[in-house]
């Protein structure tokens, strides 16, 4: 008998599959997720961008090993998103060419003046 699963469980199952493939990030994030983060995240999304879990995460921080500066600010870890890129190997050129490109056809106000 074939066990037929629910489209969200095939289209997770896909999405796992994806980032496994995605370079530099093992069963990590992908680079879109990457690069919608904002500027400082927490120790354990850091992690997950290196498919670190939460415990080995904080046990590589404490002893200084961690895969990318860490900011420790009182009790709390933080991951600047910059280090984070360098660090997974994503060149900053390259999360800026997936922005999109702002273009300046539009005359300024002042010059038609």
């Amino acid at each position: 008998m074939v066990k037929i699963q629910p489209a969200h469980v095939q289209a997770e199952s896909k999405d796992r599959a994806r980032r496994a493939e995605t370079p530099g990030t093992p069963n990590g994030m992908t680079l879109d997720e990457l690069l919608a983060l904002p500027v400082a995240v927490d120790l354990v999304t850091a992690g997950r961008a290196w498919g670190i879990g939460r415990t080995k995460a904080h046990e590589l921080a404490r002893r200084g090993e961690f895969p990318c500066p860490v900011l420790r600010l009182g009790n709390a870890y933080r991951v600047t998103r910059a280090d984070l890129l360098r660090s997974l190997g994503v060149a900053l050129a390259e999360a800026a060419g997936n922005a999109p490109e702002q273009t300046n056809d539009a005359e300024p106000a002042w010059a038609s003046a």
